[in-house]
C-alpha cells in the first residue's frame, strides 16, 4: 500500500496484488500528508504525477491537471467522522490504486459563542460565534454542527459595496424560526440599524428593515436587547429597556413597525427599567426588570399589552452578580427561570416561586469547574420532559470539548467533537514553533510545557511511518523562534529568558544535545553587549544566523536601540552587520516577532508592531533599511500582529501568519502588496486562531503552522488555501 508522501513504484504496488505498471510511474500525494482533522464539508486532495500517468481519481472524483500547473487536484466530499481516501491512477497499460490516510471531519467548534436561538421543531440551536464571525447550526439530536453563514467583513470597504458590507456585520441579537429555515437578526452599520433575514439552507441574506425603509426610526433599537420572533402573529418583536415604550413589532408582511402598546412599567414598580425579554409561550412575553437595587419579573400579553404575574421586588442573595443589559441572561421556558451569570457565578430568578438562588456550586459535578466559562449561557427545553430545560455553557478549553450541557439536576454532558488528532503524548502548555523538511520527510515541533515545569520539548514526526518521537526535553529553557540547518542536521533556537539573558542554542537532531552558541561570552565581543534577542533568521547557503537585537543599555543620544548581528557557524564568531541607527537618519524599529532571510536581495525582513504595521527589511551587506510593506500604502490584508514569517523563493514572496486576521497571506517582494492565501474561512478548514510559528516548503507549496490557542499543528496547502490539523 502506498502512503502519503510516498512515491508509488512498481515494486511497492506489487504488495497490493494488483496489476503493476512500469517502474518509471510515480504519484505523490502532497496534501493532506498524514491522518488529518478538518471541519470542512469537502477537501481538495493535491499531488504530483509522472508524465506517463494519464489520469488520477480520488474516491471516484476525477483529478484536475489544469488548474495548478504541475499538480493534480480532486475535491472530495467529507462525511462526519472518518473518511477513507483511495487514489486511483492509470497509464496507457494499466490502472492502479492505493489507500492514503484517513481524514476525519469534525463538527464546527466554538471558540467564542455569544448568541443563540432555539428552533423548536427541529431540536436544534443556531449559535453565533464571534471569533470567526460565524452562524453555526447545532443539531442537538446528532450533536453535529455545520456552518450556516460566515460573516466576512472586508478590510477596506468602499461606498459602492456598503450594502454588501452591511450584510457582513455581526448580529446583535438572533432569533430562529421553529422549523429552523430562517434566522432573523439585527445589526448596526455606519450608525444605522438593520433587520436582516438569513435563509439557512442557502445562507442568503435579505434586509427587511433599515434606513431605506419608510418611517425608519433608529430609536427603536437598543443594543444587547433581544429580537423575538412571534410566528403566531407573523411579526418580529424588538425589545428595549424603556419603561414607557418597551416593545415594537415588525410586521413580516408589510415590513412596517407598530407599538405593542404596553403600559408604562411604573404601573408595576416606580423608576423601573427592563433588563431582558423572552417568549414565554405563543401568546405571552416574559421580562425581568430592575428598580433601584431590587429586581422583579412578570408577563405581558402580546395581543393586549396587559401585565400579569408580577413577582414583587426581590433582592440579590450573596454572591449573585448585579444584572444589567450586558449580563449573560437566558430564560428557561419549562422551569420559568431566568438564569444570569458573570465569569464565575451563576444565579437564577424563579418567576413562579419568586425567589433568587445562586447555583454555581451545583455545577461541581463537572470534573473541573475551572474549565467552564460562564461568559456564554443559553437555556433550551428538554423535549422529553415538559418540566425541564437544559443549560448550555461554554467550555473554557477548546482542546478538550466545545460546549457543556447541564440538565435541571445539573448533571453534565458534552456537546460537540473532541479536537484530537496525532500523538496524545505530546501535551504542550503552548505551541511555539514548527519546522518543515519534506524532502527528508521530517516535521519538527517545538513546545513549552510550563505547568509541569518541564521547560521546552522538541518532537519530530517521520512522515513515512507517521510516528512522533521526542528529540529532547530542556528544563528551564523557553525556546521561541527557531531555524532548521539541514546541512548540520541541527536546530538553532533562541531561549526567551527574562531580562537580557536570552541565548542562542544549537540542538543536535540526532543526539538531542543542546549547546549555547551565543551567550554572555559571545555577546561581550560586540558593542553594547547588554541586549535582548528579538528574533533570528537563517542564511542557509552561507551558514549565517542573523539575530535582531534590542539594546537596553545606554546608547549615544539620538541613536535607536535596534541592530542586526550575524553568527557565523563556520567561524563561531558574532559580528555586527547593521549597527544602531542615528535617529536623524533612520526610524527607530524592532523585530516584534519573527524574522526571515531573503536570499535574492540579501535582506532580512521582520514585522514592527507600530502604527500602519510595517514590514521592515535590512540589507545584511550594507545595513540599509527600507519598508517592504505597510498598511497605509500597500493593498491587501493588514499586517497587524504578523506573528510568523517564511520565505517562498519559488514565488518571490513572504508567507505571513497573522493573529489579527487569523489567516495566512503573502507579501510580494517586488511590490509589497498582500494577497490572502488561507483565509479565516470555515470552508477551508478549522480556522487559525493564534498562529505563532510557520515554515514553508516552496517546491511543494505547503506551510506548517503552530497555533498557541489550541496547541495544534496545521498543515496548509498554499495553492488552495485549505488546511487540516495533524497534531493536537
Amino acid at each position: 500500500m502506498c502512503l502519503l508522501l510516498t512515491s508509488c513504484s512498481e515494486d511497492e504496488q506489487k504488495a497490493t496484488e494488483e496489476e503493476t505498471i512500469t517502474a518509471t510511474s510515480e504519484i505523490e500525494v502532497l496534501f493532506p500528508i498524514t491522518e488529518s482533522l478538518t471541519t470542512a464539508s469537502s477537501i481538495t486532495v493535491r499531488g504530483t504525477a509522472s508524465s506517463d500517468i494519464n489520469s488520477v481519481s480520488v474516491n471516484g472524483v476525477d483529478g484536475d491537471f489544469q488548474t495548478y500547473a504541475g499538480f493534480w487536484t480532486a475535491e472530495i466530499p467529507l462525511q462526519f467522522g472518518y473518511n477513507n481516501v483511495n487514489i486511483s491512477y492509470s497509464t496507457d497499460s494499466s490502472t492502479q490504486s492505493f489507500n492514503t490516510n484517513r481524514i476525519r471531519r469534525n463538527s464546527s467548534f466554538y471558540d467564542d459563542p455569544i448568541l443563540a436561538s432555539y428552533a423548536d421543531n427541529t431540536n436544534s440551536i443556531f449559535i453565533y460565534e464571534s471569533d470567526t464571525n460565524s452562524l453555526i447550526y447545532l443539531n442537538l439530536t446528532t450533536q453535529q454542527s455545520v456552518l450556516t453563514r460566515q460573516f466576512q467583513v472586508e478590510d477596506q470597504p468602499d461606498d459602492v459595496q456598503s450594502k454588501d458590507e452591511m450584510h457582513e456585520q455581526k448580529p446583535l441579537s438572533i432569533t430562529a424560526s421553529a422549523n429552523g429555515d430562517k434566522v432573523y437578526y439585527y445589526t448596526e452599520f455606519n450608525n444605522d440599524y438593520y433587520i436582516n433575514l438569513i435563509e439557512t439552507n442557502s445562507g442568503d441574506v435579505t434586509t427587511l428593515y433599515g434606513p431605506d425603509s419608510p418611517s425608519y426610526d433608529a430609536s427603536l433599537f437598543v443594543e444587547n436587547f433581544p429580537l423575538i420572533l412571534d410566528e403566531v402573529n407573523n411579526q418580529l418583536i424588538l425589545t428595549k429597556d424603556s419603561p414607557s415604550d418597551p416593545a415594537n413589532a415588525l410586521n413580516l408582511i408589510s415590513n412596517t413597525f407598530h407599538s405593542l402598546n404596553i403600559p408604562d412599567l411604573s404601573t408595576q414598580a416606580a423608576s423601573s427599567a427592563f433588563l431582558h425579554w423572552a417568549m414565554k409561550d405563543s401568546n405571552t412575553l416574559t421580562y425581568i426588570a430592575k428598580t433601584g437595587s431590587t429586581y422583579f419579573s412578570g408577563n405581558v400579553d402580546i395581543a393586549t399589552g396587559n401585565y400579569s404575574n408580577y413577582s414583587g421586588l426581590l433582592s440579590l442573595v450573596d454572591d449573585c452578580p448585579e444584572i444589567d443589559n450586558r449580563s449573560q441572561l437566558t430564560y428557561a421556558v419549562n422551569q420559568t427561570l431566568y438564569y444570569w451569570a458573570d465569569s464565575d457565578k451563576l444565579c437564577y430568578l424563579d418567576t413562579t416561586n419568586y425567589t433568587i438562588e445562586e447555583v454555581t456550586n451545583n455545577l461541581e459535578g463537572y470534573p473541573n469547574t475551572n474549565l467552564i466559562n460562564l461568559d456564554f449561557i443559553y437555556s433550551y427545553p428538554n423535549l422529553n420532559r415538559n418540566d425541564e430545560d437544559y443549560l448550555l455553557v461554554k467550555g473554557a478549553s477548546n482542546i478538550d470539548y466545545q460546549l457543556v450541557q447541564f440538565d435541571s439536576g445539573y448533571h453534565y454532558s458534552l456537546i460537540g467533537d473532541f479536537i484530537e488528532v496525532g500523538d496524545g503524548n505530546i501535551s504542550p502548555t503552548t505551541a511555539r514553533e514548527t519546522l518543515l523538511d519534506l524532502d527528508s520527510g521530517k516535521i519538527y515541533y517545538i513546545i513549552r510545557e510550563d505547568e509541569n515545569r518541564i521547560g521546552s520539548q522538541i518532537f519530530v514526526m517521520d512522515t513515512a511511518n507517521q510516528e512522533w518521537s521526542e528529540i529532547g526535553t530542556y528544563p528551564d529553557v523557553r525556546f521561541e523562534i527557531a531555524v532548521l540547518n539541514e546541512q548540520e542536521n541541527a536546530i538553532y533556537a533562541y531561549n526567551d529568558r527574562s531580562g537580557n539573558d536570552n541565548e542562542l542554542y544549537r540542538i543536535d537532531l540526532v543526539t538531542g544535545v543542546s549547546t549555547i552558541v551565543v551567550g554572555a561570552t559571545e555577546k561581550s565581543t560586540v558593542d553594547y553587549p547588554d541586549f535582548n534577542v528579538d528574533s533570528i533568521a537563517f542564511d542557509e547557503q552561507n551558514q549565517i544566523i542573523y539575530l535582531a537585537r534590542d539594546i537596553n543599555e545606554a546608547v549615544p543620544t539620538g541613536y535607536g536601540t535596534f541592530s542586526l548581528l550575524a553568527w557565523n557557524i563556520a567561524t563561531q564568531s558574532l559580528t555586527e552587520v547593521a549597527s544602531i541607527s542615528n535617529q536623524a537618519n533612520a526610524t527607530n524599529m524592532r523585530a516584534s516577532y519573527d524574522m526571515v532571510f531573503i536570499p535574492e536581495s540579501q535582506q532580512v525582513a521582520f514585522y514592527h508592531s507600530t502604527s500602519d504595521y510595517p514590514i521592515w527589511t535590512v540589507n545584511v551587506l550594507t545595513g540599509a533599511r527600507s519598508i517592504l510593506s505597510i498598511d497605509n500604502l500597500n493593498s491587501g490584508p493588514s499586517t497587524s500582529n504578523a506573528r510568523g514569517l517564511a520565505i517562498d523563493t519559488s514565488k518571490n514572496r513572504i508567507i505571513v501568519a497573522s493573529q489579527a486576521s487569523q489567516s495566512l497571506f503573502s507579501i510580494d517582494l517586488n511590490t509589497g502588496d498582500k494577497t490572502m492565501t488561507s483565509a479565516e474561512d470555515h470552508a477551508q478548514g478549522i480556522v487559525l486562531l493564534q498562529v505563532i510559528g510557520i515554515d514553508v516548503d516552496h517546491n511543494k507549496q505547503i506551510a506548517l503552522v503552530a497555533d498557541e490557542s489550541i496547541e495544534a499543528l496545521y498543515y496548509v496547502d498554499l495553492m488552495t488555501g485549505e488546511r487540516v490539523i495533524i497534531q493536537n
